[in-house]
């Protein structure tokens, strides 16, 4: 995918979710107007194959980015069957599965799919936060979004209403790959990805959000063991420790 243009850094402090299921530039609703939300008709669901009706007791809001989404009533584990875009309803596979997309592909700071797949893979992230998703070719030449890391630089506003971010370093905010697609690479692609980084690779520290096993995992084959002492865990603004002797424990722990 070919990289974000030199504007959309600009764009990042201005695009902002309206409240409508719509990520939008600032001057979004002057060149579309607002679209309304009573809808009818049904979905069939991806998964259990069941037909959801379209309601207003059926449709949900996505933690703090509001994007309405129709979940299945059927699976009883949270499936979201379609969610709404541009006063749309798009169905799951439409916004997952695309023919357009292949290897990693930033995500814009405006409105369009990549950034509804975003929230469709972790909700919650910042409706302008930074982040890359890697699209898995499949065999019908569409390509699903199999997983995704979230950042940030220095100087960062992530909402309108938000301060800039207080923090002097870049910062790797997630990293995530869906079930059905790990053990094929994909996370140590992501993660290279974001050290390949010019601000990433110039910062004399690099801070990440909570690391687990399989994140310690991820850097120790990701990161020479000249540079783990620029790598330090956070979790939110609080320093948690160096991760250079939590690697390095963790080589000699592989070598036994």
């Amino acid at each position: 995918c070919a990289p974000a243009a030199p504007d959309e850094d600009i764009m990042h402090r201005r695009a902002y979710w309206d409240g409508h299921g719509l990520f939008c530039e600032a001057d979004y609703h002057e060149r579309f107007p607002k679209s309304p939300t009573q809808t009818s008709g049904s979905f069939t669901c991806h998964k259990c194959w069941a037909s959801q009706p379209v309601g207003k007791k059926y449709i949900e809001r996505t933690s703090v980015n509001d994007l309405r989404v129709l979940r299945c009533q059927h699976c009883n584990d949270g499936t979201v069957i379609a969610a709404r875009v541009h006063g749309q309803w798009a169905t799951y596979t439409s916004i997952m599965a695309r023919s357009d997309r292949a290897g990693l592909c930033e995500v814009p700071f405006y409105a369009n799919l990549d950034r509804v797949a975003l929230e469709l893979l972790q909700p919650g992230l910042a409706p302008t936060q930074r982040a890359t998703i890697f699209w898995r070719r499949a065999n019908d030449g569409r390509s699903e979004a199999a997983g995704f890391y979230a950042y940030q630089y220095p100087g960062d506003q992530f909402d309108e209403r938000d301060d800039a971010v207080a923090m002097d370093m870049p910062k790797l905010i997630a990293l995530y790959v869906r079930p059905e697609f790990r053990g094929q690479g994909i996370g140590t692609e992501l993660l290279r990805d974001f050290l390949g980084h010019q601000p990433v690779r110039e910062a004399k520290h690099v801070a990440v959000e909570g690391v687990t096993d399989e994140g310690l995992r991820l850097l120790a084959r990701a990161v020479p063991a000249d540079e783990r002492k620029r790598f330090l865990e956070y979790k939110g603004d609080e320093f948690v420790r160096s991760l250079r002797l939590a690697l390095e424990r963790r080589d000699r722990v592989a070598s036994y």
